[in-house]
């Protein structure tokens, strides 16, 4: 297993470790009121820590989890919790089937619907596990050296045998043969746009994900200031697009510009100043002419 997580960290350019259970001191007021022991529980579950750039620990998570789905005897039961992923030493057999099918980015939160109800009733009824590839590929511009991207088109598919893959495969291209897609662009200013995917790159796909809608954002630093939304429905595009006017709302623009001083300019400076200076002799003549009538 070490060594197959070793494979993936260099394939995928990410840094794969391999943690012991966290260790709960037994007298703790909450591991006790749950019914955690110090050699039960939540206690002995290995984790997996996955760091690196957003796109290469999204690839290397999704491999982790193909590799567990994979894995025969003491095969353990993992969570993911942000870039953990956690396992207890049970003794369950997977030996998973592993296959893929390409279906092109934009369509993949449409065929997921809103709050990916429809593949979550796809893995339900086929006991099938569906890894989808991160929503925003290439928008950092940026891949660690010797890393090798994962195709922006492909989903890849584990389950117990080639007929519940095969069922799944049908049902995704049946849905996207069904789709309905509407289609807008929003204007926001390019400073705001690399605001958000610096910053806000998970609450964009939160409302993606809400909606049932794709987000077409382009690659940090272009400078380019339309944003493509498309859906299955104008209300979900039209939510989407005011969801993420909410998001930008908080981004502030300040620009300062500088204008270099030609003839024309020190011209003008001067003819300011002169007028300026007049103003201010004829202040200070009235000013001693009202002193003068006062005596």
């Amino acid at each position: 297993m070490l060594e197959h997580i070793d494979i993936l960290a260099g394939y995928t350019g990410a840094d794969i470790f391999l943690l012991s259970p966290k260790i709960v001191d037994a007298d703790n007021a909450l591991s006790s009121s749950y019914g955690y022991s110090a050699d039960g529980g939540l206690n002995r579950r290995f984790r997996i820590a996955i760091y690196s750039d957003a796109e290469s620990a999204e690839h290397a998570k999704s491999r982790v989890l193909i590799m567990i789905d994979q894995i025969v005897r003491c095969t353990p039961s993992f969570l993911f919790c942000s870039n953990v992923l956690s396992f207890s030493d049970l003794n369950v057999q997977l030996k998973r089937r592993v296959d893929a099918v390409r279906l092109e980015l934009s369509t993949h939160f449409l065929v997921c619907g809103r709050t990916r109800k429809n593949i979550k009733m796809i893995e339900a009824t086929t006991n099938t596990a569906i890894y989808f590839p991160p929503p925003f590929p290439r928008v950092y511009g940026y891949m660690p050296p010797g890393a090798t991207r994962r195709c922006e088109d492909e989903v890849y598919i584990t389950g117990n045998n080639q007929e519940d893959i095969n069922l799944v495969k049908q049902k995704l291209r049946d849905l996207v043969a069904v789709l309905k897609i509407y289609v807008k662009e929003a204007i926001i200013h390019p400073e705001k746009v690399d605001s958000i995917i610096l910053e806000r790159l998970d609450k964009i796909q939160k409302v993606m994900e809400a909606n049932g809608c794709f987000v077409l954002l382009p690659q940090l630093g272009s400078g380019t200031s339309s944003i493509r939304v498309q859906g299955t429905d104008v209300l979900h595009v039209e939510r989407t697009i005011r969801e993420l006017m909410n998001v930008v709302s908080y981004c502030l623009h300040i620009s300062w510009h500088g204008v270099p001083l030609t003839v024309l300019g020190w011209s003008i400076l001067w003819c300011y100043m002169v007028a300026h200076g007049r103003q201010s002799t004829d202040a200070n003549a009235i000013s001693s002419r009202r002193q003068n009538n006062a005596f």
